[in-house]
């Protein structure tokens, strides 16, 4: 159902551009004229909130940074246009704001789809993840349609963007320690890894965590009879 409501707003947005890149920066400015909220509707319970929203949920009530990224990046999917979730980090070292890079078949872009804007260098020059951890000077353009006006001005966008990575590390102890640990192990390589898309959908994220539930209490059982065993 959540595919088949996700497939009928895309094909509402038509007519769109053939050209993949066009394309997806004319979603981002029509994404970015709809409704947005400071938080993400919980997926089921306030309990799931940590695995972000549905896009059908987005459409109905709007969503914050993330929740509007996930909306962007599955409904580019739906038209075959490859994209994943990037974040932004304020120069306080905070995780800040949700960005989407895209894939077209001519290069890489990374949009806004809540500010309706694009990032490029100051020749225009579109921008990917690498270009900004690099520290390529940033130039925001405005997408195609959008009624935004740009970042307001405030410090809370004050960005750093060689800081930018593919998640927000800094949300909870638990992802900071994590961060650690996974940095240590890619050398790295952690800050450049993009999330498959599938792993955008909520349902996807609980069958996961599911999955590695009943893993851990079969290798605490398989243990406890080792143990018993001897």
């Amino acid at each position: 159902m959540e595919l088949v409501r996700l497939r009928r707003f895309v094909a509402s947005q038509d007519p769109l551009p053939e050209d993949p890149a066009l394309c997806a920066l004319e979603l981002a400015g029509r994404i970015s004229n709809r409704q947005h909220r400071s938080t993400d509707p919980y997926y089921l319970s306030p309990i799931l909130a940590p695995l972000g929203a549905t896009p059908s949920a987005v459409l109905r009530h709007g969503g914050c940074c993330a929740g509007t990224s996930r909306l962007y990046i599955l409904c580019l999917n739906v038209l075959r246009v490859p994209a994943n979730q990037v974040t932004v980090y304020h120069r306080s070292g905070n995780a800040q704001h949700c960005l989407v890079e895209i894939h077209p078949p001519n290069g890489r872009l990374i949009a806004d789809p809540v500010y309706g804007i694009y990032y490029t260098d100051a020749t225009g020059r579109a921008l990917g993840l690498e270009d900004l951890q690099a520290g390529v000077p940033v130039t925001c353009r405005f997408a195609p349609g959008t009624r935004q006006a740009g970042y307001p001005s405030n410090s809370y966008y004050d960005f750093d963007y060689i800081l930018t990575k593919t998640a927000n590390w800094t949300m909870s102890w638990q992802r900071r320690l994590a961060y650690k640990v996974l940095w240590s192990i890619t050398g790295g390589g952690i800050d450049r890894f993009r999330l498959p898309v599938i792993l955008e959908w909520p349902q996807a994220l609980l069958g996961v965590l599911l999955v590695g539930v009943v893993l851990l209490v079969h290798g605490v059982v398989a243990i406890a009879r080792l143990f018993g065993d001897l």
